[in-house]
């Protein structure tokens, strides 16, 4: 390869991974043909895009739909002008494109962050693990991806004195309007201050740098939160419904200690649960390990893994079973963005490279296997 196509296909790696996506998508296809069925002709949405598609195109009609948050209903909203019977199609297309736009966003975050030859393999663990596929299906998982890797980039822009401090906040709230996760950023930010601030106790202005960024991210997050709040409010007489309406689905708080010792998932799908039990247990590890390396220094690494875990922790605490757990890692980018610091900062003798190319072959393979699953639909997640 010459220098310049090595140049070309450096630059572009986000648009040839994505269409490693859609060519992974065709063979499922081609494998189980009923995918195809259910992708371009079916107008039922699966799973519970029933959900974001009925909020879509009725708005809010029951307290138990609060649980779904509405950045990304609102956003799909206007497709039913176009026709009800293609909802669920044009629907998914528009995923897809904020999907290829989370990758571009990714990619120029790892350039900075990663050396050049680990990009490739952590945009494949991102854009082809199994979880990925609803980022073909008229989710939210698409938004909140685009979302997060804007939060990543703008923050990151942050660190190395660019102002980039609008951008910033404008992400947070918009990620706090698609999806719940306020909890889980302020632990993240508490934990991540806390720790750079013990293995860097010297830098003082820096500390409160990132003290300060956590104030105001955290703000952000509960601006985008507050006309959700309102609205339920409003509506429903609970300002806190998305919270509430968790109960409808059983959770309750408790210690779930089955999650550890005798994990399951939904269906009792063993191929679902080895993706889930990753989910709970990588970033767990990746915790432990890190205090002993040289990314003990990095808050954007202790935020993204603290957020990784923060939703395992959330699942031993509400659930006996790990519902959805592997989607809401795996199918946003602070996990990859994690793992990538991590891996790389993995001593020679143990092969890193070799270590996160399996690991992301391994994903692709899956990801062939969970469009056959669609096909049958499967739990996926």
């Amino acid at each position: 390869m010459n220098n310049k196509m090595k140049v070309f296909f450096e630059r572009h790696l986000s648009n040839f991974v994505f269409l490693a996506f859609i060519l992974i998508a065709t063979l499922g296809m081609l494998i189980k043909p009923n995918a195809f069925k259910m992708y371009f002709i079916s107008k039922i949405p699966v799973y519970d895009a029933g959900f974001y598609i009925k909020i879509a195109t009725d708005g809010y009609t029951d307290f138990g739909q609060t649980a779904f948050y509405p950045f990304w209903p609102y956003l799909v909203s206007p497709i039913k002008y176009l026709g009800s019977s293609s909802f669920v199609l044009y629907a998914s297309i528009f995923a897809l494109l904020l999907f290829w736009l989370s990758l571009i966003i990714l990619q120029k975050t790892l350039k900075t962050l990663l050396t050049a030859e680990y990009i490739l393999p952590i945009l494949i663990i991102y854009a082809l693990n199994p979880n990925s596929l609803f980022h073909a299906l008229p989710y939210a998982e698409s938004l909140s991806a685009l979302l997060s890797a804007s939060f990543l980039y703008y923050w990151h822009e942050l660190l190395q004195g660019e102002r980039k401090q609008a951008q910033f906040l404008l992400a947070a709230a918009a990620l706090s309007a698609s999806r719940p996760i306020l909890l889980q950023s302020l632990l993240s930010m508490i934990f991540a201050v806390l720790l750079v601030s013990i293995f860097s106790p010297y830098e003082r202005g820096r500390i409160m740098f990132h003290f300060s960024v956590g104030i105001r991210m955290i703000l952000a997050l509960v601006a985008g939160y507050i006309p959700y709040g309102i609205m339920c409010h409003l509506k429903f007489n609970d300002a806190f419904a998305p919270f509430h309406a968790q109960a409808l689905w059983d959770r309750k708080f408790g210690f779930h200690w089955s999650l550890i010792f005798q994990p399951k998932s939904v269906s009792a799908s063993d191929n679902v649960l080895f993706w889930d039990i990753q989910a709970f247990y990588l970033p767990l590890i990746m915790i432990i390990t890190a205090f002993w390396m040289p990314i003990r220094r990095n808050i954007v690494f202790w935020f993204c893994v603290f957020f990784s875990a923060a939703h395992g922790a959330i699942a031993f605490l509400t659930y006996p079973i790990f519902m959805s757990l592997g989607r809401h890692i795996f199918a946003l980018p602070f996990f990859a963005l994690a793992f990538g610091l991590w891996i790389e900062s993995i001593p020679d003798r143990f092969n890193p490279k070799r270590i996160v190319w399996i690991y992301a072959g391994i994903n692709a393979c899956f990801l062939i296997y969970w469009w056959t699953r669609y096909a049958r639909n499967g739990w996926i997640g």
